[in-house]
């Protein structure tokens, strides 16, 4: 990053910034270093404008270093998981939603790669299409939790982020959610030949 004003002087000089502390509030601290040398109070010489930007800057690091962490754990996941060794793959409809609003379903596991998660969902879609009155909708859609609590990448509360594929469903009440899932537990619906066991909680 290049800054041109430090210290109420003009200068032009490449500056690392390397964020250190992120909080929960969103704000950040870092150290700044010119050719080595720790400018530990740059950030209080630059403007509002500038540190937005170093502020920005930090946390778009932070996300890149999330998002590469993610990409390494799911290349794990994927190299021990086989299938044929699931005795049941667990999909929660969510239950926690006021009628008239939206809620998903989702693979509950820590085992199954996100790929598997969308096949998985994908052909529930294709059953629960059956069983559902036209109004209500469904889609599937791949949900980043980081990208609506972005701050807490890095901070203490970081392991409550999770990236997953949802099937979103538009006009399902409670009563509906209820009959259903009655309907899909006596129907023993299987993916692969495996038993999906469907339920809804919070």
């Amino acid at each position: 990053m290049l800054i041109k004003y430090l210290k109420g002087q003009l200068v032009e000089r490449s500056i690392a910034i390397v964020p250190k502390v992120p909080c929960i509030d969103g704000d950040i601290a870092f150290e700044a270093r010119a050719d080595g040398i720790l400018l530990g109070t740059i950030l209080k010489q630059l403007s509002e404008e500038k540190m937005q930007i170093v502020i920005n800057f930090g946390r778009a690091l932070y996300r890149q270093q999330y998002d590469e962490k993610f990409i390494k754990e799911q290349a794990q996941i994927n190299k021990d998981f086989r299938s044929d060794l699931l005795e049941s793959i667990s999909v929660n409809i969510w239950d926690d939603y006021l009628d008239g609003s939206d809620t998903y379903a989702y693979v509950e596991s820590s085992v199954i790669p996100v790929d598997y998660e969308k096949e998985v969902l994908g052909f529930l879609m294709t059953e629960l299409a059956r069983y559902l009155d036209h109004d209500v909708t469904m889609e599937l859609v791949y949900y980043k939790s980081a990208d609506k609590y972005p701050s807490l990448i890095g901070s203490e509360h970081e392991y409550s982020l999770y990236q997953r594929w949802q099937l979103n469903f538009k006009n399902l009440s409670h009563e509906r959610l209820e009959s259903l899932v009655e309907i899909l537990e006596d129907a023993s619906i299987k993916h692969d030949d495996i038993k999906v066991d469907i339920y809804s909680e919070s």
